[in-house]
């Protein structure tokens, strides 16, 4: 399954750092495209392997739960927390860390890629390409930061019938979210 937000994230990077004359890349720029989002997936990748196992340590303790009347959501979030703490992991979704942590590490992890990746050749300053690679980001966070504030706005009014962090707040988080970004011309599509 394709992240679309790693594929949208590596085109808009690639397209930054090729026309600033960053990065040199004689093969099809889609290629160029695909080897960024493939380093932003991995980074997803690892919090959707981090929600399984959270998700199956709480199944395996759902019986007690059940005895207990713990609320499984709260439980879930705190097995997460403790993973992600035990691990030392930035993931993208945790709100305690900042979007200027979030935006540094993603910026690393892809200039790490370019460094390591023998197809790419950056031309340059790395401090410069880092600087650019947080300025495309930053710009993008702030744009669905301000989705997601409105997308909240208007579920505000389903937190008493859909519990956040169900599947069916996701579904429904999701599909206003795709709506928001087609009303304003963000999608991909």
């Amino acid at each position: 399954m394709m992240n679309t937000k790693a594929h949208t994230l590596g085109r808009l990077v690639g397209e930054s750092l090729q026309r600033e004359g960053m990065i040199l890349f004689a093969k099809n720029p889609d290629m160029l495209y695909a080897k960024i989002e493939s380093f932003l997936s991995a980074a997803y990748d690892i919090e959707m392997h981090l929600n399984a196992e959270a998700k199956t340590l709480l199944e395996k303790y759902e019986r007690d739960l059940d005895k207990s009347q713990v609320d499984s959501h709260k439980m879930f979030l705190m097995i997460k927390k403790k993973l992600i703490r035990e691990r030392n992991l930035v993931l993208q979704s945790d709100p305690t860390i900042s979007a200027d942590d979030k935006i540094n590490h993603l910026a690393h992890l892809i200039q790490q890629g370019i460094n390591k990746d023998p197809d790419l050749d950056t031309t340059g300053d790395s401090n410069a390409l880092l600087k650019e690679v947080k300025r495309v980001l930053t710009i993008e966070m702030q744009q669905e930061e301000s989705i997601q504030i409105e997308v909240r706005k208007r579920l505000s009014h389903y937190k008493k019938t859909v519990l956040e962090g169900t599947p069916e707040w996701d579904l429904l988080y999701q599909r206003t979210v795709s709506e928001l970004m087609h009303k304003k011309g963000l999608d991909s599509a």
